[in-house]
Formats: C-alpha cells, structure tokens, sequence
C-alpha cells in the first residue's frame, strides 16, 4: 500500500505525519516535547521520559515543600525578598502541574500499549 501524501511504501498500521512529512510505524502521536513522533521505535524511550519528568517534578515539588516548612520564620532568605513567595508558590504549583500532567500521559500511554493500538486509532475508533 502507497501514501497518499508522501507516495511511499506504507508499513501496515503506520500513520503519515503531516509536521514530519513522513510515514511512522505504529504513530502514536506527534510530540512538541521531543520534537518527534512516538511510534513503535522509539515508545520505550518516551516512556522514560515521561518517568524522569515524574520523578524531576516530584523531587522539585517536595524540595520546594520542605525548603518552606523549614523557612516558615520571616528571618529565612528564602523569604527576605518580597517576590520570593510568589516565586516558590509558582514553582511549587507548575512542578505538581507537570507532574499530574505526566503521569496522566503515563497512564495513557500503558492503556493503549495494553489494548495493542495507538492513540490515532483510538481517537479514529471514537470519532466513528
């Protein structure tokens, strides 16, 4: 079987990926993150990916968590600067979001491995 959009030999459950310009074996989706597509090559290693992102954010939050506990007196430096609360709230806040974020994409990603698809042939199986 041909693409129709890259006129080359279409590997059986490959998918045309219209911001590489190329087929990929098992496509599961485009990926700004790693700047590629996460097919059948290369799921393992996005999947560590997602695990060290986990573990990263999960490290920042409970360092910045533990930080403050021990700075809860006003004579800390964590807190002499006026905007550092701020800051730390901030960072404490995207480190749980990216967290939840991740380990979310993690699930996911051991579902439609478990179920034998990708993720463009599930949303194709929910679209019709």
């Amino acid at each position: 079987m041909k693409c129709k959009k890259c006129n080359s030999l279409k590997p059986p459950a490959s998918h045309h990926c219209s911001i590489c310009k190329r087929c990929i074996a098992r496509m599961d989706h485009h990926c700004p993150w790693v700047n590629n597509c996460v097919g059948y090559y290369n799921q393992k290693f996005f999947l560590l990916f997602l695990v060290y992102v986990f573990f990263g954010s999960s490290h920042a939050f409970v360092m910045i968590v533990k930080k403050s506990f021990e700075c809860l007196d006003k004579t800390c430096i964590l807190f002499r600067p006026t905007y550092m609360p701020i800051l730390t709230g901030a960072s404490a806040f995207l480190a749980l979001l990216f967290g939840l974020f991740v380990i979310i994409m993690f699930c996911d990603q051991i579902g439609v491995i478990w179920g034998n698809t990708s993720t463009v042939d599930k949303l194709k199986k929910e679209r019709f």
